[in-house]
């Protein structure tokens, strides 16, 4: 089953494809996917996005979808990936 990601949601993640060369993130760190700055490609063209920390917000760049899981939070707001 493919999880869909979406632009302001909490995702871990891990690197695959061109991302395991262009290492702006570690894996298993949790970014949150934000819309394009303003003149770029829009958010999932060719299968990238731009993402930020999720602490602190700061860009951090373009990565690939398919090296982001979404996280999901039950009723106490324990987190748990669903991948």
């Amino acid at each position: 089953m493919k999880t869909k990601v979406r632009p302001g949601q909490f995702c871990r993640f891990k690197a695959v494809g061109w991302d395991l060369y262009d290492r702006k993130v570690k894996d298993g760190e949790v970014v949150v996917p934000i819309k394009s700055p303003q003149g770029t490609p829009p958010f999932g063209t060719m299968g990238h996005c731009y993402v930020a920390d999720a602490q602190t917000g700061e860009f951090i760049g373009l990565v690939m979808l398919a090296s982001l899981t979404p996280i999901t939070f039950n009723k106490e707001g324990v987190p748990s990936d669903r991948r």
